[in-house]
């Protein structure tokens, strides 16, 4: 507000929050503060618009703060990427800077004033001297990320899916002993892919479909398939009869190269799955993670209901 070609700086509005009893981190308590300001901010605007305001600056003393505000929220913790989204949302992220602790109004409030003092205290009533000084003399901000944020920054783990090698090399069926986890980071890997070969725009980390699901295991199956069985998959599409200790299966190979039991219940009318149930050895990581899922889904069972169960889709060898 100019006062003859000078700016004018007076307190509009405060509000002051005490911090929960539940006990949250500083640079945590410190974003709060900067989503309260975000909404005072447009409470401010709301009720001034009958004033043409050009420009408005969020100021923080907190460079963590700052740094979270500047980031995408796909690389931060849910509790800190909720408010950092609805920060950019109800403000614009170049809008936020960075004031000095020692000349932030708010910083009054937190510590405390005697009545005595507070009634002259120049920084509460009217702000960081510096804003009297045109903008090239306002604070300079550090460029250097804060060490402090790295614990609300989502880990990045390097995950790769080969499809030749030893069983070992397929880190995937290794990141977790929670089938239904090394699942949905198949299907994060798979999108990556396809991604890369311009298949797909779908976002990587949103949530996994069902299609998307059955894909990751297939997938994850005919990689335990090209390690175990890698002769007779070849043999059989060159159309050359089973090896002798899968001949009484009648394996064939399906639409998706996918090694399956043949026989006579081709004929049943039974789902196909069950006809023709997915051939697996028994020593392989996926099917430790096959069968463990199972025996925790229904109830911790006995060896035979879980083969039963898993005869209803898979055929496991020796089993």
């Amino acid at each position: 507000m100019p006062r003859k070609n000078r700016p004018l700086e007076t307190l509009l509005v405060i509000v002051l929050k005490i911090a929960p009893a539940k006990k949250i981190s500083v640079p945590r308590l410190e974003l709060c503060g900067a989503w309260l300001l975000a909404r005072l901010l447009a409470f401010a605007q709301d009720n001034l618009s009958a004033i043409n305001i050009e420009k408005v600056t969020a100021w923080s003393d907190s460079t963590v703060t700052l740094h979270w505000i500047r980031s995408s929220t796909s690389r931060l913790k849910t509790f800190v990427a909720n408010r950092v989204s609805k920060i950019q949302d109800q403000t614009l992220v170049e809008s936020w800077r960075h004031v000095p602790t020692n000349d932030n109004p708010t910083d009054c409030a937190s510590r405390g004033l005697r009545p005595d003092l507070l009634a002259g205290h120049d920084i509460w009533w009217h702000g960081p001297p510096f804003l009297r000084q045109p903008k090239r003399e306002w604070p300079v901000e550090s460029t250097v990320s804060p060490i402090s944020c790295s614990e609300e920054e989502k880990e990045e783990k390097p995950i790769t899916l080969l499809s030749q090698g030893k069983e070992e090399d397929c880190r995937l069926l290794y990141q977790s002993d929670n089938l239904p986890k090394v699942l949905r980071l198949t299907v994060y890997w798979l999108r990556l892919r396809d991604r890369l070969g311009k298949k797909s725009s779908l976002p990587i980390t949103s949530p996994p479909t069902t299609d998307e699901t059955d894909r990751a295991l297939r997938s994850l199956v005919r990689w335990t398939q090209n390690i175990y069985f890698s002769d007779e998959k070849k043999e059989l599409s060159m159309g050359k009869p089973a090896r002798k200790h899968l001949r009484k299966l009648t394996p064939f190979l399906d639409d998706d190269h996918l090694l399956r039991v043949g026989g006579r219940l081709g004929y049943a009318e039974i789902p196909y799955n069950e006809k023709h149930p997915l051939l697996l050895p028994k020593s392989a990581r996926l099917t430790e993670l096959l069968i463990d899922f199972t025996h925790r889904k229904n109830g911790h069972p006995g060896p035979q209901t879980i083969q039963y169960l898993l005869r209803q889709n898979y055929w496991i060898l020796s089993s």
